[in-house]
């Protein structure tokens, strides 16, 4: 069987959270608010991990919920965006209300590192730009870009933690991936690398 990628889009900025599915197991990336829909979407598969491609507040909000309903799911995010987490409060300014910090167990990845999901393998690819730590996750030919790259459209560089010359970079390095690599956003519709190359 073949992965099956659900989206469902939650918040106020309209955040793309994936459900993969693959037979009984799926796992999720970026719950970023309304764990209600989040979980009506996940059903009664088993989550084996949640992936983050960054750590600002519109990809995490769900995730401290998540965790208290799967709490045997490991949460993954890319190793330079640990501290938005723990210090997700300072976010505050971009919604006009308090965040609270979020301190879970996580398991930080970095460039080239593996994650198993059934029969199939996760790549981690760093993709700094948009924040220091944003990654994206390789599985097949799929990419769960984040907000690195969106539909006719790149992230945000003038955040704190963000840098442009990196995202530069970042934005090469999935060029080089495969043409036809189906991209899956953090926000928009979905696009190929070949769409963005053009």
């Amino acid at each position: 069987m073949d992965l099956k990628i659900e989206k469902v889009v939650v918040g106020e900025i309209e955040t793309n959270c994936y459900v993969v599915i693959k037979d009984n197991n799926c796992f999720i990336v970026d719950p970023g608010a309304e764990a209600k829909k989040i979980k009506e979407l996940v059903g009664k598969h088993r989550i084996q991990f949640i992936l983050l491609t960054h750590g600002h507040f519109d990809h995490v909000l769900a995730l401290m919920d998540m965790k208290m309903i799967y709490p045997e799911a490991d949460i993954y995010i890319g190793r330079g965006d640990k501290n938005l987490l723990s210090h997700l409060s300072e976010q505050s300014y971009f919604i006009g209300q308090r965040l609270r910090d979020i301190k879970l167990p996580l398991k930080l990845v970095k460039e080239g590192d593996l994650i198993k999901f059934d029969h199939e393998i996760i790549t981690v690819i760093e993709t700094p730009g948009h924040s220091l730590g944003s990654v994206c996750y390789k599985v097949g030919k799929n990419l769960f870009s984040g907000d690195t790259m969106f539909y006719h459209s790149i992230g945000r560089t003038d955040l704190p933690t963000s840098d442009s010359k990196l995202m530069e970079r970042s934005l090469q390095k999935l060029a080089d991936l495969p043409a036809d690599t189906k991209v899956f956003p953090g926000h928009m519709q979905e696009t190929t690398i070949i769409e963005e190359k053009t």
